[in-house]
């Protein structure tokens, strides 16, 4: 005689908890579920109905780096006007016989060296493009500049002609960099480097050539949204961007064959004397904290360079950028033997993955 067994319906009901947690990660849950009138009948019901986001989640690090969380919070941000950019200017507006960036892959003679100027206050302060400008590396043209689309019309008016420059922004606002006399002065001399998301008018703007490129958007970010873009766009190529200009500045002269290759502008960082309200981000991470003195700790970090000894200070987005720049330069030094000498003057780019030399001693190598 066989004894009776009780089927799933008919079993006792357990008790069910949540296992303890933080009080930090409970209370900043439980706040934005109370901020959405949401019961945790609700929650759970959510997380049923949306398990191929919950496995995401779920593949993703425990602890994100500040790369992965600024690459996310962008990507979230950004994506809708990538998108409306792309219908401009090839699907509503084509745009046609704009060379693709595997053009220049290769194209400079082995151990050619290079400089990348980005916008950071220190190429001003010492007068850095004066430097350049004087110096036997650029009367003699013994390698390449290239600068980001913020310093370009520094670069102009300082008499250093740039032979590439770099866009990756998809905001409007670029036009301001674009929109000057002597910008279109010297459409023949210089080459852009071009996000296919570049805002429609700031692309109509730069008449002078060009070449194109389809930037990567992590699948770990937000799934699938690369793999779109790229069957609509099959012969675009897909190239890092970096997150930032300067990153994405060097990784330009890294792909067209330069090596060494030195940076100046790329402090991202601010003076000491710089207010924090000023900062880009401070808006944003403001309304976060009770205080400024919690926002200040949780966003913002004080640094003394090793080599330059200068004193200032970044934010966790600025930190980010630096963060992924590092990374990147340690990968090809290791792998592919390629130099990256940081010029700079100040900044937080203070790592082994870069030589560091004040610019003058750097151009004396090539006189």
């Amino acid at each position: 005689m066989h004894k009776y067994k009780k089927t799933p319906s008919e079993s006792p009901k357990k008790d069910r908890h949540i296992p303890s947690v933080s009080d930090e990660y409970w209370n900043s849950f439980n706040d934005m579920r109370k901020e959405h009138g949401e019961t945790w009948q609700d929650i759970f019901e959510r997380f049923h109905n949306y398990q191929q986001w919950i496995e995401h989640l779920f593949s993703l690090p425990k602890t994100a780096s500040k790369m992965q969380m600024i690459n996310n919070v962008t990507i979230v941000s950004y994506l809708p006007m990538w998108l409306n950019n792309f219908y401009e200017n090839f699907l509503k507006d084509v745009v046609a016989d704009i060379p693709d960036i595997r053009c220049i892959e290769n194209t400079v003679a082995p151990g050619t060296p290079a400089i990348v100027v980005g916008a950071g206050p220190s190429v001003d302060d010492l007068d850095q493009l004066k430097l350049i400008k004087d110096s036997a590396f650029y009367k003699e043209k013994k390698g390449i500049i290239i600068s980001t689309a913020h310093k370009l019309k520094d670069c102009l008016d300082a008499g250093v002609i740039p032979d590439y420059f770099t866009l990756i922004d998809g905001e409007l606002i670029m036009i301001e960099f674009i929109d000057h006399d002597i910008v279109r002065d010297h459409l023949n001399d210089v080459t852009g480097i071009l996000a296919a998301y570049v805002d429609h008018d700031v692309l109509d703007a730069w008449v002078g050539k060009k070449y194109f490129f389809m930037p990567i958007i992590p699948e770990l970010s937000i799934p699938n949204v690369q793999g779109i873009m790229t069957r609509m766009f099959p012969d675009m190529t897909e190239f890092d961007a970096c997150a930032h200009d300067g990153g994405f500045a060097w990784n330009v002269a890294r792909y067209i064959g330069c090596n060494p290759i030195a940076l100046i502008g790329l402090d991202l960082s601010f003076k000491m004397d710089t207010p924090v309200q000023k900062t880009p981000y401070y808006n944003a991470f403001r309304p976060s904290y009770k205080t400024e003195k919690d926002m200040m700790e949780a966003c913002y970090r004080f640094h003394t360079h090793s080599f330059f000894g200068t004193n200032c200070y970044t934010d966790f987005c600025y930190d980010s950028f630096a963060e992924s720049s590092l990374i990147m330069f340690k990968q090809y030094k290791n792998n592919k033997g390629i130099k990256t000498i940081n010029c700079t003057g100040s900044g937080v780019l203070d790592d082994e993955a870069v030589e560091n030399m004040w610019l003058q001693d750097w151009l004396a190598k090539w006189e």
